[in-house]
């Protein structure tokens, strides 16, 4: 099962990152990116909602994939607006869904209510704090 949901998410992952790639060749603005890292938090959104409803392991997989699309974009983001804090601790977010998705699997709520914060600003403050409580209070389950 785990390597099922495993190869899902690598599948996944590499599908997304090149249309992610294909897309940025094409569309080089600034504002392009944004929404392009949007469109991908409200689909993320939904996905980890979708999962904490009924459980498909393909749900929390193509929010995995949506949660790599933006952590791309906040890198090329990342350039325009001060947003290390944000950088850091989704970096530290996306390796853990990859890394110990059964763990963050049941905060799949808490997930969906970032991904809310992040439809608006993508170098939401509130966010960080959010994802830096969820990582701590995974780290001491």
């Amino acid at each position: 099962m785990k390597k099922g949901v495993l190869a899902i998410l690598i599948c996944s992952v590499l599908l997304n990152i090149v249309l992610a790639a294909g897309y940025l060749r094409e569309k080089n603005s600034e504002r392009k990116y944004e929404e392009l890292f949007y469109y991908n938090a409200r689909s993320a959104g939904e996905h980890f909602l979708d999962y904490s409803q009924n459980g498909k392991n393909e749900e929390f997989a193509y929010a995995v994939s949506d949660v790599n699309i933006m952590r791309q974009m906040i890198f090329v983001l990342d350039a325009t607006k001060d947003a290390d804090y944000i950088k850091t601790h989704f970096s530290e977010l996306y390796g853990q869904l990859i890394l110990h998705p059964e763990k963050l699997q049941l905060h799949s709520s808490a997930l969906a209510a970032i991904c809310e914060l992040l439809q608006e600003d993508y170098a939401n403050q509130a966010a960080a704090h959010k994802i830096a409580e969820l990582l701590n209070q995974m780290n001491n389950e």
